[in-house]
């Protein structure tokens, strides 16, 4: 049986100009520019950021990283301008001197 409509998410079109993104609290305030900005995968935002999978972990848990979102049941990712502000971010504290922000802990 064919689930009906209302059963079943409607999707935006790929032209709209803007969509809600969902996150695990449900509707983030992130507006999402479908023609500007991309939805990233976790082996990207590795490649991008150089980052192991662990360490993205743990610093998205200390709050010092662009959260998930949940795209499926099995799937998340990241919105690109999200980790690009991240990197910029990292980027301006090195050059200033300060290469750890305060909600990154040191290693032991």
């Amino acid at each position: 049986m064919k689930p009906s409509t209302s059963d079943r998410a409607v999707a935006r079109p790929a032209g709209s100009k803007q969509a809600r993104i969902r996150d695990k609290q449900g509707v983030s305030p992130v507006q999402f520019d479908a023609g500007r900005d991309r939805i990233i995968r976790r082996r990207e935002v590795q490649r991008t950021t150089g980052l192991s999978r662990s360490s993205l972990y743990r610093l998205i848990a200390a709050g010092s990283f662009p959260s998930s979102i949940q795209l499926s049941a099995n799937a998340v990712g990241w919105l690109e301008a999200e980790i690009s502000a991240w990197i910029a971010g990292r980027v301006a504290a090195s050059r200033s001197g300060n290469p750890r922000p305060a909600s990154m802990p040191a290693q032991p």
